[in-house]
């Protein structure tokens, strides 16, 4: 028609042809990031890092720790009430707080109580540990009763994993919003502005 196209419509054309003409090229290098994730993952320094850094997550890692101090507490808590010795129950329960951080402490706890320490003595130098439950469970171990403070503990910890995960969604569903708003809009702002500039034309 003899009129420049928009700015926008114009980025938004390029942006399709560029996608087109490197379709392989950007799938090759996502696949490749995946099996380049997949390898380095196998080196157990790696995984700790990486647990390291999802507990300090705004909001994910609140989520995560939560989740393992759940599975911790309810897993202890039902191998004791079976009458699995506290040793025996805390390395079945470093294998399913799903963290290597926190399960680094748990192993702390179990040299503890090897030495002849009480249960709640190592875990009170654990920072990943809450006041909370190291109160707990230290009445727990004074009345003989530890695998029931475990289960109340857990049913705490379960109620804060369902708030931190309603507090997620709160803060996740907006920001959805606004990015699938943002870029339907673009698209519509790149379809429609030439038909706008031709129609005030």
């Amino acid at each position: 028609m003899g009129r420049e196209l928009p700015g926008l419509t114009v980025a938004v054309i390029n942006l399709s042809h560029w996608m087109q003409d490197n379709l392989w090229t950007v799938l090759g290098s996502i696949a490749a990031f995946v099996v380049f994730f997949k390898v380095i993952t196998t080196f157990e320094k790696v995984n700790y890092v990486l647990d390291f850094v999802k507990l300090k997550i705004p909001l994910i890692g609140n989520l995560i720790h939560k989740t393992a101090l759940t599975r911790f507490n309810q897993t202890l808590g039902t191998l004791l009430a079976s009458g699995v010795p506290i040793v025996d129950s805390l390395q079945i329960c470093k294998g399913v707080v799903g963290n290597r951080i926190i399960a680094q402490d748990v192993d702390l706890a179990i040299e503890g109580i090897r030495e002849g320490k009480t249960f709640v003595e190592p875990l009170s130098e654990s920072k990943y540990f809450p006041q909370m439950m190291i109160q707990m469970v230290e009445v727990g171990e004074s009345t003989g009763r530890l695998d029931q403070m475990l289960e109340r503990v857990s049913a705490f910890y379960e109620e804060q994993v369902e708030a931190a995960v309603e507090a997620i969604t709160s803060a996740i569903e907006p920001i959805m919003m606004v990015f699938l708003g943002g870029i339907v809009g673009t698209l519509l702002g790149a379809m429609y502005m030439p038909i706008f500039t031709m129609a005030g034309g």
